[in-house]
């Protein structure tokens, strides 16, 4: 009897321990760099330091909270996820070489960036890479100083961007730029909504179609959005269309640049003040469509306007 009763004692035990709330992972965590450490469980009154403990223990399609401003270190999120700051100062200094936030998630999962400031200080690579997901949303951040792109966004399957309210500047690369690849895979979304690309090496905002073949393309759309200082302010290329509204690109070398068989629609835009001989221009079968409503300064490269 008494070895049927510690049987018993231990099962329990062992039972308890399965269903223990430290095997439990957070629907929402915190972070703080105050007085957060990575062995907390990420609770408000137990923060963790950094986002790449927090995402550990944080529920797939949970939410990273900030409590203080800081950097919480470069993360690799591979699941639905926010990561939310309504602070202003927090956020991830890239390393030398590398990557801000990597995105490796699931075709279903959506991940949601607010508030962070992506700091690449001259050093750091990439601040925002998009390998795979169903969705991003960027809202409210600042991404600068990378050695490469700002945004970068490489998906080889179906996809829906989208970026608001967010500066993109002093970058190597390309402020933000959209490039998926493989046959077949669907189409690639992205919508820009108030966003400002400055002072990018290559393009302000790039949509490159040049790596896909079959039933696949790349489409985007740019409203309230401000280019400057750029090689391009606003470019497409492949099997891409894009579509600038009431929006602005001054100061570039040229203002609009399609290439490739791609397609860029303009309409109550400002184009003046670019460096280029053209104001926008288009190559290889690429057309940019004016709606006849825009403000340019200086010549349009000919035979690359359809008027609508």
């Amino acid at each position: 009897m008494a070895k049927t009763a510690s049987l018993l004692t231990a099962s329990l035990a062992a039972l308890c321990f399965l269903t223990s709330p430290a095997a439990a992972q957070n629907v929402r965590s915190f972070v703080s760099a105050a007085t957060g450490a990575d062995s907390n469980p990420c609770t408000r009154t137990s923060p963790c330091r950094t986002f790449a403990a927090a995402l550990t223990k944080t529920n797939a399609g949970g939410e990273i909270n900030t409590l203080d401003p800081g950097g919480y270190g470069p993360v690799t999120i591979a699941k639905a996820m926010s990561i939310v700051s309504g602070l202003g100062e927090a956020g991830v200094l890239v390393p030398a070489n590398g990557t801000g936030v990597t995105i490796n998630a699931g075709p279903n999962d959506a991940v949601n960036l607010r508030g962070l400031i992506v700091e690449g200080a001259g050093v750091g690579a990439t601040g925002i890479a998009f390998n795979s997901g169903g969705s991003l949303t960027i809202e409210n951040m600042v991404v600068r100083n990378l050695t490469s792109s700002g945004i970068a966004i490489a998906p080889t399957a179906a996809a829906d961007i989208s970026v608001s309210n967010t500066l993109v500047a002093n970058n190597g690369g390309h402020g933000i730029y959209i490039q998926p690849s493989g046959a077949n895979i669907g189409a690639v979304r992205a919508t820009f909504n108030h966003v400002e690309v400055d002072k990018n090496v290559q393009k302000g905002i790039g949509i490159f179609g040049n790596a896909i073949s079959g039933a696949s393309s790349v489409n985007a759309i740019a409203i309230d959005c401000v280019a400057a200082y750029n090689d391009a302010g606003y470019y497409a290329l492949g099997s891409s269309v894009l579509r600038v509204f009431r929006s602005a690109a001054n100061y570039n070398a040229v203002a609009a640049d399609a290439d490739g068989n791609s397609q860029i629609f303009v309409s109550q835009s400002n184009l003046e003040g670019n460096t280029n001989v053209w104001a926008w221009d288009a190559m290889d079968g690429a057309v940019i469509n004016s709606y006849g409503d825009n403000y340019t300064e200086g010549s349009i490269a000919p035979a690359t306007i359809g008027r609508n």
